[in-house]
């Protein structure tokens, strides 16, 4: 159940109109979203075409679900991908900052 919110989540950021449907342009200029997801994409009219099943020249929802779960893309929720890349950033910098933290200052000394 949470794969499927996702899955509406990153639909409807890619649904720039909010129509409920995605077009063409709306897929090109989700490339960076898509491809964070699906890897790299060669081909977008053709990979369109793949999820457009019923050839409307739109991408309802449910045929954007049945090719991501075909793909098997585990989409997440964008922010929390976000949040867990900076925790664990701040999680490196502590343990650098711990593994500095014991060790003796060296001082340079200038010789006149």
């Amino acid at each position: 159940m949470k794969q499927y919110f996702n899955y509406y989540e990153a639909y409807t950021k890619i649904d720039n109109n909010n129509d409920h449907t995605l077009d063409f342009v709306e897929f090109v200029d989700a490339r960076e979203l898509i491809e964070k997801y699906c890897g790299k994409i060669k081909n977008f009219e053709k990979a369109f075409n793949e999820v457009d099943v019923d050839g409307s020249g739109e991408i309802d929802f449910e045929e954007f679900c049945s090719w991501a779960i075909k793909k098997s893309l585990q989409v997440n929720n964008v922010e929390q991908d976000e949040m867990e890349k900076s925790e664990k950033k701040g999680l490196l910098m502590n343990a650098l900052l711990r593994q500095q933290v014991g060790k003796p200052v060296k001082k340079k000394v200038r010789k006149e």
